[in-house]
């Protein structure tokens, strides 16, 4: 039951109440509108008075449509605003500006090829930054509206049913409200994280970039200053997890991330201020959570790369506008892209694990060796109806060839490619051991060799790998794009890992390296080396597989492994070296029998110390720890 109060103390209770709403509106008022005092006080009697009194219906249609008795007016004329009266000749002026600019540039004796130039770099300037703010608008209505309504807005499907989705892609919205929600407030943690964890590693880079003896972290000066991440937040477009096809201590998802926003990263190169702004980002990323254990946290680690390569770009601002000028701005989008293909995209990962005792223990058992499900090889049989590139009086020809990738690795037939024919027959055989099928697609580019200068290309076109896993075997004629015409004619076989052994009766197999670590390595000089190691199986591989340099240290830690394909088991062998990236000496190397692994069970060992020889006169004690696995296909 309510208790009806006193007169007296009902008017103390709603004047302190009328304060409090009173402070808390001044309080919020960049959030909200401003509302007088009277209005609240009015308001909040209202609101005390709707609780006493009926509910009346005609009450409120009267009160809405009464005219207030003292209403506010104001007048204003263009004469009371001199700025209105002056925006009308702006336009005048800033083109008679642009008049007396061409004038005087003549009457210096500038040529006119000068103003061509100017008006060149001012109008790519223009371009760019027109195209970035474009995208970064897009991504902030995205984060407004639903991207239902962006879609059928943009392509003008008014029709589209509700249900039209990816069947096989979760759409997670309820993260991207969290990120929204979040993100003004992981501010200050992205910015600590950017100075203790993101700077030292670019000015690692830098060390190991070193050209004749000069530092490039010294002469550069790299300081990161500030991170602002802006209000646009970051989305996940979906999320696949596989269920199939996957090892039991792992779990295996696709995280499509996308990000177009007005985040600003400010650095300083040589006491210069530059900023990199309007970031457009786009890509599929590949998580792997292993080892997954018995014990809490139940979760070991996790592996993180790219399946493809992702989609950037971004503008540059400050003393950086310098890398806008087309040429510059290349190169700097060049090396980012190295460094984003060499790091991250498939088969190039990050790993990392928690340090616990229960993962060290697993570690030790050899679960970070790379395991690869099967093989895939593909046959390029044929070409039909290419374009003509080298083209004459007489008609037209190519001597086209085909380079192949999945991911990073990449397999090119440029040395076989076929004289003067638009119709050839290749019949070229390549191989691609592969962890993980789903998500990864097979890209294939034809190009035309031309003694002397760059080849011409002649088309490209992909095909989901999945469509030869389901099968086994999958012939299919692939139509060539970003041309007038042509077609490939391509073969597919996948050949799962199969659980017997290699043995001394086997005629192929994959062998899978895991380089742990070295010690004890010297270049004979003061400053210790920066050590890579280099693998190769058998003679067939013509690049060997190279880690990231590590140091300077003379005990680096690497942690990374890759997996080869061997036609002649019983002939091949592991052949691993540590070169210094700086000087290219060889600070040791190691050669171990692919029967050797034959001979052990389960075609395995794990976490073993081996001597390296041919380094350093007088160097004897120097190891690399290695794990390493033979399978069959």
């Amino acid at each position: 039951m309510f208790r009806r109060k006193s007169k007296q103390k009902k008017s103390v209770e709603e004047n302190s109440d009328v304060t409090e709403v009173h402070s808390m509106e001044t309080v919020s008022d960049s959030e909200e509108n401003e509302i007088p005092a009277e209005n609240v006080t009015d308001s909040m009697r209202k609101k005390s008075k709707s609780v006493e009194e009926p509910f009346i219906a005609s009450d409120i249609i009267k009160e809405l449509f009464t005219i207030p008795v003292s209403p506010e007016v104001s007048v204003t004329t263009e004469l009371t605003d001199p700025a209105s009266v002056f925006s009308h000749c702006i336009p005048t002026v800033i083109k008679v500006s642009e008049w007396t600019a061409i004038f005087l540039l003549g009457y210096l004796g500038f040529s006119y090829a000068w103003i061509i130039c100017l008006a060149l770099a001012f109008h790519t300037y223009i371009t760019t930054k027109g195209s970035a703010g474009s995208k970064t608008e897009m991504s902030a209505k995205c984060t407004r509206v639903h991207e239902k309504e962006i879609f059928k807005d943009s392509i003008g499907l008014e029709s589209l049913p509700s249900w039209v989705t990816f069947p096989d892609v979760e759409k997670v919205e309820w993260i991207n409200v969290i990120m929204k929600k979040i993100w003004p407030n992981i501010g200050q943690i992205s910015k600590l994280v950017a100075k203790k964890l993101v700077e030292p590693k670019i000015n690692e880079i830098l060390k190991r970039l070193a050209l004749k003896g000069v530092n490039l972290e010294t002469v550069s000066n790299f300081k990161l200053k500030d991170l602002i991440l802006g209000s646009v937040p970051a989305r996940v477009g979906g999320i696949k997890v596989y269920d199939r096809n996957t090892g039991r201590d792992e779990i295996v998802m696709d995280i499509e991330i996308i990000y177009g926003g007005d985040a600003r990263v400010k650095f300083s190169v040589q006491k210069m201020d530059c900023e990199i702004n309007q970031v457009n980002f786009r890509a599929t990323a590949r998580l792997v959570i292993k080892p997954l254990m018995d014990v809490l946290p139940l979760i070991g680690g996790l592996e993180f790369y790219f399946i493809s390569m992702p989609s950037l770009d971004y503008n540059l601002g400050g003393m950086a506008n310098v890398g806008e000028i087309p040429g510059i701005s290349n190169m700097i989008r060049g090396v980012l892209d190295s460094i984003i293909r060499k790091g991250f995209v498939w088969p190039n990962r990050f790993n990392f694990f928690l340090p616990l005792e229960s993962v060290a223990h697993l570690h030790k058992q050899g679960f970070a060796l790379p395991s690869p499900q099967g093989v895939l090889t593909i046959l390029i049989r044929e070409g039909r109806d290419l374009v003509k590139k080298d083209k004459h009086l007489m008609g037209g020809k190519s001597d086209p060839y085909v380079v192949l990738n999945i991911g990073e690795t990449k397999i090119s037939f440029v040395d076989q490619y076929v004289d003067s024919d638009v119709n050839p027959v290749w019949n070229y055989v390549a191989e691609f051991p592969i962890e993980e099928p789903s998500g990864l697609a097979l890209n294939l580019e034809v190009f035309d060799f031309d003694s002397g200068s760059d080849d011409d290309f002649m088309g490209r076109s992909s095909i989901n790998i999945e469509s030869f896993v389901e099968t086994g075997s999958y012939e299919h004629w692939l139509t060539l794009e970003d041309t007038k015409h042509g077609s490939v004619l391509v073969k597919g076989v996948w050949s799962p890992i199969s659980p017997s052994g290699v043995s001394m009766s086997s005629t192929r197999c994959i062998a899978s390296v895991y380089i742990d670590s070295c010690s004890n390595l010297s270049n004979g000089k003061s400053s210790p080396p920066f050590p890579k190691c280099e693998i190769r199986v058998g003679s067939q591989q013509k690049k060997p597989f190279s880690t990231k340099p590590r140091g300077p240290n003379e005990n680096p830690v690497f942690q990374e492994g890759h997996y080869f394909l061997s036609q002649t088991p019983t002939n091949d062998t592991i052949n691993i070296q540590v070169v210094d990236h700086k000087s290219g000496s060889m600070l040791g190397k190691v050669s171990i029998k692919l029967t050797y692994l034959m001979q052990l069970p389960d075609n395995h060992f794990s976490n073993m110390e081996w001597r390296l020889e041919g380094g350093v006169v007088g160097q004897t004690d120097a190891t690399v720890t290695l794990s390493a696995k033979l399978h069959s296909y």
